[in-house]
C-alpha cells in the first residue's frame, strides 16, 4: 500500500519522463508517430489554408505532453526549449536523491524538460506586445539565431568526409546533443547571445542556410511531404500569459510568435506548443477568438490541440488483473490515479 501511494503521488505531482526514468520503464504507446502525422498533414496544407505550422498539445500534467515531443525528436531534428518558471529546489520534494521502498531504490529526478532560464528571460525581456514592430524583430532575431547557432552546430556533428550521412543519424546527432544538460546550455547561451549582440539577418534566410548545410552532407533528405525540422515550445503559458508590460493590449508574446510563423509558411518547419489542459482557449483559441484577423479569415485551419498522449506510466507498471477489482474499489481515487489524469 506504501509503494502504491508513492506511485500515485509521483503520477500526480512528477511529469511523464521523471515517473517513467524513475521506475525503470520504457516509453509505451505511438502517440508520438500519430502526432508526427497531424503535422506532416498540417505541413502540407496550402499556404491559402494554413496560418502558421504550429501544432498545440493540450493534456493534464503528467499525460506524456513532454514526453511525446521526446519520442518525435528521435525521428525527426527538433529544437527542444523549456519556458518552466523557478519553482524552487523543494518543488518535488526536499531531497533529489535516492529513496529506498520495498521494490528497491528509486530515483527521484527534478523537473522535466529541463528549463531553458536564458531563453525563458530572454524571451520575457521582449518589448511590449502594443509595439508591434519592435516586438516582432525581437522575435525574429531569436529565430534567425537559433537557426544560425544551430547551423555553426553542423561542422562539429558532421565532419565532412567521403561518405554522406543519412538523415536518422542527423537526427540522433542533434537529439544527442540537447540530452546533454550541459552541451543544451552552451547550445542556447550562444543563440541569445548571439541575437543579442546582431546583426540581425532575415529569418528565412537564416533557416535557409541552415538547412543547405544538412541537406548537402545527407544521403536520404525526407520527401516533400516530411516535415524535417520541428521546435518544440514546452510550458508555453509564459509567452500566452500577460506580462505586466502588455496589459493594454489585446496581444500576447504567443499570438505575436505565431504572426512570424505565418511568415514563414513556406518553409519546411514546424512548432509544437505543450500546455496543460486549462489552458486550451489560450493554446489553441477557436477562430473567432484569435487575435489576428488573418488568422480568423473564413478559409483558414486551425489545427485542434493534441491530446493523444501515453498516460499510462502508472499502470505499466501495476497492470490491471482480471477478477482483481470489484464496483467499489473502481471507484475509488487509488485505482482512477493508476490512469493518470486525462483531460
Amino acid at each position: 500500500m506504501f509503494l502504491s501511494l508513492i506511485q500515485s503521488y509521483l503520477i500526480d505531482h512528477i511529469c511523464d519522463s521523471a515517473v517513467i526514468r524513475a521506475w525503470g520503464l520504457e516509453y509505451h504507446g505511438n502517440a508520438h508517430k500519430i502526432l508526427l502525422k497531424a503535422i506532416d498533414k498540417l505541413h502540407m496544407l496550402s499556404v491559402e489554408l494554413n496560418y502558421a505550422k504550429l501544432m498545440p498539445i493540450a493534456q493534464s500534467s503528467g499525460m506524456g505532453k513532454s514526453k511525446t515531443a521526446d519520442q518525435a525528436a528521435t525521428e525527426r531534428i527538433l529544437f527542444p526549449i523549456c519556458l518552466r518558471e523557478n519553482i524552487g529546489k523543494k518543488y518535488f520534494g526536499v531531497y533529489h536523491g535516492l529513496w529506498t521502498v520495498s521494490s528497491g531504490p528509486i530515483t527521484f529526478t527534478p523537473a522535466y524538460s529541463p528549463t531553458d532560464k536564458v531563453v525563458r528571460d530572454h524571451l520575457m525581456s521582449a518589448p511590449a506586445t502594443s509595439k508591434e514592430g519592435e516586438c516582432k524583430q525581437y522575435l525574429r532575431s531569436f529565430l534567425s539565431s537559433l537557426f544560425d547557432t544551430a547551423r555553426l552546430q553542423v561542422d562539429r556533428l558532421f565532419p565532412p568526409n567521403a561518405k554522406l550521412y543519412n538523415y536518422v543519424y542527423m537526427v540522433k546527432a542533434f537529439y544527442d546533443l540537447f540530452a546533454d544538460p550541459s552541451q543544451r546550455n552552451i547550445f542556447y547561451e550562444s543563440v541569445i547571445a548571439n541575437a543579442k549582440k546582431g546583426p540581425y539577418i532575415n529569418v528565412w534566410t537564416s533557416f535557409n542556410r541552415f538547412k543547405l548545410s544538412l541537406t548537402r552532407l545527407c544521403s536520404d533528405w525526407p520527401v516533400a511531404t516530411i516535415c524535417p525540422f520541428l521546435i518544440s515550445i514546452d510550458e508555453v503559458h509564459v509567452l500566452y500569459t500577460h506580462r505586466e508590460a502588455d496589459i493594454e493590449s489585446d496581444y500576447t508574446l504567443y499570438s505575436r510568435f505565431k504572426s512570424i510563423l505565418n511568415e514563414g509558411i513556406k518553409h519546411d518547419f514546424a512548432v509544437i506548443s505543450l500546455s496543460t489542459a486549462s489552458h486550451v482557449p489560450s493554446i489553441a483559441p477557436a477562430k473567432a477568438f484569435s487575435p489576428s484577423l488573418h488568422e480568423r479569415g473564413k478559409d483558414r485551419i486551425l489545427p485542434a490541440p493534441f491530446t493523444e498522449l501515453p498516460f499510462d506510466a502508472h499502470i505499466i507498471a501495476n497492470p490491471l488483473i482480471a477478477g482483481a477489482e470489484n464496483l467499489t474499489s473502481v471507484g475509488t481515487l487509488e485505482f482512477t490515479a493508476r490512469f493518470g489524469r486525462p483531460m
